[in-house]
């Protein structure tokens, strides 16, 4: 009945193709999206002898990047810069009916500013940058099926889904300090306010103060390496890349980096590898007579360093699942359980509890005895008779009912004999006997 049962359901259902049979629901799996293989490519060079733009493009069949970045020099320690960006990912999301790679976008803008005690002990840089992002909503379609628990009962399920975009701000203030000849260590304090436009969730914001640490270190003329590693509040970054200048080929640099996204607050992990090619132009300019400050030679090459990395970059789309369920579990109703039946009465024997008449018959007669009123059951029993008559009288007994029966001829000669009437049922017999006497007609 149960197996019938789950194949006429089956039956049903799958004629209905907007109706699925999921087999590991609810979904838990939280996978972590490979964004990659990216090739990034970089583009720097100077406006002014204080200013300098740099376009920066990521390209792979998941990943799309576009970041303009505007930089200048103030005065001999003063930098600052602007960027903007539009990045689009495809991204594995997690829902209660299982998981789907969507497209997803997020457009950004940033400042970035930076003092420069280059001439001091360990040559401290201070910053403060700040930005701001936008991730649009996407709605998708929403997903009905059906599937059996561990108990065996079937569950129907709707899951509406949506991808909640968002707004985001962060500030983050830093030091850096030359440790030693050719590198740079740097802590970051960040603050991040992130507002996620949910419609189901009542938890959409991930606001909270986190921190980065980065070091770059050159080795020689030409190799560079890097690592940074970031706690913030609406995720964890970690990154790493190593770089090499050919000295034949004195404005480019081929490198190749990778970056893993640890998200919090339902936001997807992700991670991204790739190959670097950029192009940072050193060229000298003659000072405009515009020019309020002059820029040496060695600030030029800074600031097209500067310039280089962008005044906002967010690794990642800030967008996460937001999805409503609906179950109805049917529960089937029980075949009620039939009545047992009564229980059997126990099993008596038959008992004598009287005795039978002696009989004279004076032939020729016939007499009916009826001998099961001296039983004390005639439940299931079953009556039989024993005589010592010589055979020249007949007696009978009807087994059903226990009456006896003796005919008797008309003979000369008289006779006496014995008749024995036993009950029997399943739980034993009893006899009782009585005489029957003949005499010689006269």
């Amino acid at each position: 009945m149960n197996f019938f049962y789950r194949f006429l359901i089956f039956i049903l259902f799958t004629l209905n193709q907007n109706i699925i049979l999921y087999a590991a629901i609810p979904n838990t799996a939280e996978p972590t999206s490979f964004v990659g293989t990216t090739l990034y490519t970089q583009f720097s060079y100077p406006i002014t002898e204080n200013s300098a733009f740099s376009l920066l493009g990521e390209g792979s069949p998941r990943n799309f990047r576009l970041n303009g970045t505007l930089g200048w020099h103030f005065q001999d320690e003063h930098f600052g810069k602007i960027s903007a960006e539009f990045l689009k990912q495809n991204i594995n999301y997690t829902f209660y009916s299982g998981n789907t790679r969507q497209w997803v976008q997020q457009g950004a803008v940033g400042a970035y500013y930076q003092y420069h005690w280059s001439q001091s002990l360990y040559s401290p840089k201070i910053i403060l940058q700040g930005g701001y992002s936008h991730a649009p909503n996407k709605g998708l379609s929403t997903v009905t099926g059906y599937f059996f628990d561990k108990a065996g009962l079937l569950n129907f399920f709707s899951n509406e889904r949506r991808i909640a975009g968002s707004d985001a701000a962060y500030v983050s203030p830093g030091v850096s300090v030359e440790s030693w000849p050719g590198a740079r260590i740097g802590a970051d304090l960040n603050y991040d306010h992130v507002h996620y436009d949910t419609r189901y969730k009542q938890s959409n914001k991930s606001i909270g103060i986190g921190g980065t640490a980065h070091y770059d270190q050159k080795i020689g003329k030409n190799l560079r390496f890097n690592l940074a590693a970031g706690i913030r509040e609406p995720f964890n970054a970690y990154e790493g890349g190593i770089s090499y200048s050919p000295e034949n080929l004195p404005f480019w640099t081929f490198g190749i980096n990778a970056i893993y996204i640890d998200g919090k607050d339902r936001l997807p992990n992700t991670y991204n590898a790739g190959f670097t090619v950029r192009y940072v132009s050193s060229k000298d300019s003659s000072p405009s007579k515009d020019s309020k400050f002059s820029i040496q030679k060695n600030q030029a090459g800074e600031l097209m360093e500067w310039v280089s990395h962008p005044a906002i970059y967010v690794p990642q789309v800030l967008a996460i699942p937001d999805q409503r369920i609906h179950i109805m579990t049917i529960i089937p109703t029980p075949v009620p359980t039939p009545t047992p039946p009564p229980p059997t009465p126990p099993c008596v024997p038959p008992v004598a509890t009287g005795s039978i008449t002696d009989e004279t018959i004076f032939a020729p007669d016939t007499v009916l005895i009826p001998t099961a009123g001296v039983f004390n059951t005639t439940e299931g029993v079953t009556f039989s008779i024993s005589t010592t008559d010589p055979g020249n009288n007949t007696v009978t007994i009807d087994s059903s009912s226990g009456v006896v029966t003796i005919e008797a001829p008309g003979n000369e000669v008289s006779a006496e004999f014995t008749v024995t009437v036993t009950a029997t049922n399943s739980c034993g017999s009893a006899s009782v006997s009585f005489q029957v006497f003949v005499p010689t007609p006269s």
